[in-house]
């Protein structure tokens, strides 16, 4: 019900589910991972409504924390590239999931996603 709410529906509803969706990233990223909310948080993590796009990439902030989580994550990077130039909390955000990518060793994979997109 939250991929669903989160990916269509009035705004409040989207950031309500956006928030928590974070929740579980927080507390059980492992239900967020193997689910199919990541593709829904990339979406909306790309929206033009500031509040829904801060929740969503911290939501696939804390998700990329763990090995498993980066992968999860990697397909949002361009979502997540876009926002560092954007409101400076919400480029936080962006800039710790960046970083996790990185850390955990999905790099080389970020590098390539990026040379074959263009980005």
């Amino acid at each position: 019900p939250l991929t669903r709410a989160v990916s269509g529906g009035a705004a409040d509803c989207r950031v309500s589910a956006a928030m928590a969706l974070r929740s579980v990233a927080k507390h059980e990223p492992a239900l967020l991972i193997h689910g199919r909310c990541m593709r829904a948080l990339a979406v909306a993590a790309g929206s033009d409504d500031p509040v829904l796009c801060g929740w969503s990439i911290s939501a696939l902030a804390l998700a990329a924390r763990s090995a498993a989580g980066c992968r999860a994550v990697l397909p949002s990077a361009p979502a997540l590239l876009a926002a560092l130039a954007g409101e400076r909390e919400v480029a936080c955000w962006a800039a710790d999931a960046l970083c996790a990518i990185c850390e955990h060793g999905c790099g080389g994979a970020f590098t390539t996603m990026c040379a074959r997109r263009r980005l």
